[in-house]
């Protein structure tokens, strides 16, 4: 069998002459497209609803700026990381009270 190579930059690859592709690359590319789905699930931020805030009561610095951190990423990329029946409004919410709990400001401070 004839097997053509193609040459980009000094580099040659070689091509397959029938122009099959590779069912091992099509798994390998389906598994990591997996994976990259579960990390997403798992790097998205679940907001709490108010009841679950009122029960919280007061949480650790850590605990807090950990939420900072999770709430400015989910609003970095609000479309893909944010939760489907939740809008931006309750999310810049908890990130003003959490900010205002962290500096110890009131609302109207912080937001202005």
């Amino acid at each position: 069998a004839v097997v053509s190579t193609q040459s980009t930059g000094g580099d040659e690859f070689p091509q397959d002459p029938d122009g099959d592709s590779n069912d091992e690359d099509e798994e390998a590319e389906a598994a990591e497209a997996e994976r990259q789905k579960e990390a997403k699930k798992i790097q998205t931020f679940v907001l709490p609803t108010p009841e679950e805030l009122e029960e919280e009561g007061i949480i650790s610095r850590d605990q807090r700026n950990e939420r900072i951190r999770a709430v400015l990423a989910t609003l970095a990329d609000f479309k893909t990381l944010r939760q489907e029946d939740r809008n931006r409004k309750e999310y810049r919410s908890l990130l003003l009270s959490d900010l205002c709990s962290h500096y110890e400001y009131n609302e109207f401070l912080m937001s202005q």
